[in-house]
């Protein structure tokens, strides 16, 4: 019973605010030329990577030592504090704006406040937090976009993760900063933390290829297309928070995993069967997206897989595994990206998105076997 009411705590919570945020991006989407939704999207991707940079102490390394209890966490959260100050001005020293360099800093407050909520296994105040700020961002965001137009979107959306400033203080202080406890446990965090670089760039670095190479308008249609698909995996990302804090406990979840890959399933044939009824009604511009949406669909099982090897290497300090699998997908998003996408155009691209995280997941397979688990 307990476990049902944390699953819906952490479910309720994450389609609340995917929902709420889906409907801030689509009603953009609305308003905006793709060009400028693309442009958007391309410098949130810059922020994202910048971000990733900066956590030393990653989401994952925050959630496992805090339900292990670990001390390192306020160092953790210290570190991540002052390299993302360098890595904002970083930030605005290359594309001088300012708004760009606040949200990769801000981005910030957000992962770590997640990370310790579920670590925690607090998932009622995870849920709580994760509402209010996805209701900050559309509130916020909002009045930026109507008071400064386009250029005040990222202003509006940096604000919103200032929500968690109070957990930050809380990280901070709870234990003595030691920078000597980075010693024992520096396999797991430098790991990790290549890993979610890695992963960073991954989930930012076709936005980043597609602007130069097909334009900020097929950019604008494909960042709509992964807000559709960020509604389809929403059902791996959820149980993903659920299971990697009882996975680093040692407790045993198999069931609910083969329930959610039967989901993902289901998701996969509703993006290709229902894409085509609804967005040439709602978005008329954005004439490439259904499409993408059919090709990018397919991506959703693999990801669900990939998301269970992903709790189950961390939960047991094998971060290196997740890291290769990274390193491996980025190599064959960009590769295929340059390849499939100077031939194909945006259809090139999306299938680049399956491909990656395909691969990815038939090498998670592979390597957890080996492990004899």
């Amino acid at each position: 019973m307990r476990r049902i009411k944390d699953i819906i705590s952490v479910g309720s919570a994450d389609i609340a605010g995917l929902g709420i945020s889906a409907v801030f991006w689509f009603y953009l989407a609305t308003q905006i030329i793709p060009s400028e939704y693309g442009e958007i999207h391309y410098f949130i991707g810059i922020a994202t990577i910048g971000s990733a940079f900066s956590l030393i102490g990653t989401q994952h390394v925050i959630t496992v030592y805090t339900a292990k209890k670990n001390n390192v966490v306020s160092t953790l959260f210290f570190v991540s504090l002052i390299c993302s100050i360098g890595t904002g001005i970083i930030i605005f020293v290359l594309v001088n704006r300012i708004d760009v360099s606040i949200l990769a800093i801000l981005i910030i407050f957000f992962t770590l406040g997640i990370g310790t909520c579920l670590g925690q296994k607090n998932y009622k105040k995870y849920a709580t937090y994760f509402i209010i700020q996805r209701i900050l961002m559309v509130t916020f965001g909002l009045i930026s976009y109507l008071s400064f137009g386009v250029e005040g979107v990222l202003f509006g959306i940096a604000a919103s993760y200032l929500v968690y400033t109070k957990l930050i203080i809380d990280g901070v202080r709870e234990f003595k900063i030691d920078f000597s406890l980075f010693k024992p446990n520096r396999k797991f965090i430098t790991n990790n933390y290549l890993m979610m670089v890695t992963n960073g760039v991954n989930t930012q670095i076709d936005k980043l290829l597609i602007a130069p190479i097909l334009g900020f308008t097929l950019l604008g249609n494909y960042s709509l297309s992964l807000q559709v698909i960020a509604l389809l995996t929403i059902a791996p990302g959820i149980i993903f928070k659920y299971i990697l804090p009882q996975d680093a406990s040692g407790i045993s979840t198999g069931k609910l995993r083969k329930q959610t890959i039967l989901f993902s399933i289901g998701s996969t044939i509703i993006g290709i069967c229902v894409s085509p009824l609804l967005i040439p009604i709602f978005f008329e511009q954005y004439t490439e997206v259904v499409i993408i949406i059919q090709i990018m669909s397919l991506v959703t099982i693999p990801v669900t897989i990939s998301t269970f090897y992903f709790s189950k290497f961390l939960a047991l300090e094998q971060s290196k595994f997740t890291l290769v699998g990274g390193l491996i997908k980025i190599s064959v998003m960009v590769s295929s990206i340059i390849v499939l996408g100077s031939f194909f155009g945006i259809i090139g691209m999306a299938i680049s998105f399956v491909l990656a995280s395909t691969i990815e997941c038939i090498y998670f397979h592979y390597s957890f076997k080996k492990l004899n688990l």
